[in-house]
């Protein structure tokens, strides 16, 4: 997966990214900085297996999105910022000493080359991070060696705002807040403007995150992306790797030129970092036009694909 690194959100949304396809009728309708089409694209069999990929690779990565969402590096500190939600918040509380009294502070540290500024809001002034107080990542180039050996750089800023956590920063209820947030790596340029809220917590070895909010947009490469009223719920469990998501949303693509609607009939169920051995998904499009995902096939590199009225196709996950 190619976003499991940066943010939960980028793994979870952009997950979503089209394989392209055919356009819409009518006329466009356009919203954010993107000129994301947000009319129902017809969904046909010419361009049904490529809006079909949209939700199948979010399905796909799921595992490594809840993965991420759940795990960090001990190891990780101030002068080594790999920009993950519980990283940011343990990188707070690791930190406190060298925030002043005042109710809100400002600390600046060394990535690789550049530099990123965590401001702490102590709403309440009480020198602890609790419900109310808010944490902001500002990232100057901040330069640093991601996990696949390559380099990472970011710029733009994200918000933090705390309204449950403890201690430990395991279990947690946030508002997180992208103001033009952008990923540089080897293979992509990833940029994200707007807010979601999560939900993540860990019990005995299960961990679950769930991901709302009405509006979040993102360019991706020269593709833009527009997710609208979502709610993404998955869970991992550590001893057997086994993994559930559940997607609900409305999502929009430069690449298939409108916009369709993702519902979760049975939540998907995998293993690891393998596709999902069970579970089904129904993307719907203008004029009542779908096509439907069924990956209980008996076969874990296969899944049902149903385009409108047309015959049952068992495809390849590498065929989408």
């Amino acid at each position: 997966m190619k976003f499991t690194r940066t943010l939960l959100v980028t793994s979870v949304m952009l997950g979503l990214s089209a394989c392209g396809g055919g356009g819409s009728d009518g006329d466009s309708n356009n919203e954010g900085s993107g000129n994301v089409s947000t009319t129902p694209v017809v969904i046909t069999e010419e361009n049904g297996r490529q809006i079909a990929a949209s939700g199948a690779s979010g399905a796909l990565s799921a595992g490594d999105a809840t993965r991420d969402a759940a795990d960090f590096d001990d190891s990780i500190t101030s002068e080594h910022v790999v920009p993950s939600v519980k990283n940011v918040v343990r990188l707070a509380l690791s930190k406190s000493d060298d925030f002043s009294s005042r109710a809100k502070s400002s600390v600046t540290n060394d990535c690789d080359s550049g530099s990123v500024t965590m401001t702490v809001n102590d709403a309440n002034n009480n020198e602890e991070l609790d419900s109310g107080d808010s944490i902001e990542m500002t990232f100057n180039n901040c330069s640093y060696s991601d996990y696949d050996g390559g380099t990472t750089t970011m710029s733009g800023s994200t918000t933090i705002t705390l309204t449950n956590i403890d201690l430990m920063g395991e279990n947690m209820e946030v508002k997180i807040e992208f103001d033009d947030l952008t990923t540089v790596d080897a293979t992509d340029t990833v940029s994200m403007d707007g807010d979601i809220r999560l939900v993540s917590t860990v019990s005995n070895d299960l961990s679950s995150s769930r991901v709302s909010g009405d509006k979040i947009e993102a360019r991706v490469n020269d593709d833009f992306v527009l997710v609208r009223d979502f709610d993404m719920e998955q869970t991992w469990n550590e001893i057997n790797n086994e993994w559930t998501q559940s997607t609900d949303a409305k999502y929009a693509s430069s690449e298939f030129d409108g916009q369709v609607t993702i519902d979760t009939i049975r939540a998907l169920q995998g293993t690891g970092d393998n596709p999902p051995y069970t579970g089904e998904m129904r993307i719907e499009g203008a004029d009542n036009t779908f096509v439907a995902l069924d990956a209980d096939t008996g076969n874990l590199n296969t899944v049902f694909v149903t385009i409108n009225d047309g015959p049952t196709q068992e495809l390849t996950w590498e065929e989408l």
